[in-house]
């Protein structure tokens, strides 16, 4: 089970860049969410992408997703 919930929002947000990472050949972006304190990583890996959501300071924990069929599925958590 997840530690942070992907709201609607966020989830276009990171699949917009997903499509943006593709279109420009990039392989890594990331980006903040310095309100809760947390961080998201889109890394190209060698046959998938993963979305790493790292969380900081009070709430510690790690949550990995895998692009695929451009859906986010949730593979594990870390605290």
């Amino acid at each position: 089970m997840p530690n942070y919930e992907l709201d609607l929002d966020t989830q276009k947000i990171i699949l917009g860049l997903f499509d943006q990472c593709i279109n420009l050949n990039l392989g890594n972006v990331s980006f903040s969410y310095y309100h809760v304190s947390t961080d998201f990583y889109l890394i190209e890996c060698r046959d998938y992408w993963e979305v790493v959501i790292k969380g900081r300071w009070d709430n510690i924990f790690t949550d990995v997703y895998r692009i695929a069929n451009h859906e986010l599925i949730f593979q594990y958590s870390e605290v």
